[in-house]
């Protein structure tokens, strides 16, 4: 069912008369947000794309002259008045293996200091352990609700 309320009416309604709309009526503001959320999506790649094939090759040359790095902010003069900030963050990986050996290498204190374990149990495994070692892993277990989450079916 198409109703007469156009997205850009939630922006001017109050809470009240967005909880007075009607089922029909929020299933299809539901079908426009969706709508939208894909269009922006898609514009944000493009314009990503964009961004990338015209500045990606100049800033990377600026990063390793400058910063001599391969990652970092570097600032892209365009006009006298407007300039691109070109940022390339960080994302360390570490070879485990490796690692495990360098820090077995260390004092226990060392080792400490720099490294940081983490174990856990992936849930599906979880759900589908034998009776007893689902006990025994359950007591180290805990399940934190995330946010809510709604969506209006048409059945």
């Amino acid at each position: 069912m198409k109703s007469n309320v156009a997205l850009e009416m939630l922006d001017r309604l109050s809470p009240a008369e967005l909880d007075a709309l009607p089922i029909e009526v929020m299933l299809d503001l539901q079908a426009q947000i969706d709508t939208a959320r894909a269009q922006l999506a898609e514009r944000i790649e493009r314009w990503w794309i964009q961004m990338d094939a015209r500045f990606a090759q100049r800033a990377q040359h600026m990063r390793v002259d400058i910063l001599k790095a391969d990652t970092g902010t570097v600032h892209l003069p365009v006009t006298p008045e407007i300039e691109v900030e070109a940022v390339t963050s960080k994302r360390v990986t570490w070879d485990q293996t490796a690692l495990r050996a360098a820090l077995g290498k260390m004092s226990r204190e060392r080792r400490a200091h720099y490294g940081k374990v983490e174990i856990s149990v992936p849930e599906a495994k979880f759900q589908n352990a034998p009776p007893d070692e689902k006990a025994a892993l359950a007591v180290a277990r805990s399940v934190k609700p995330s946010k809510e989450a709604y969506r209006i079916k048409a059945l």
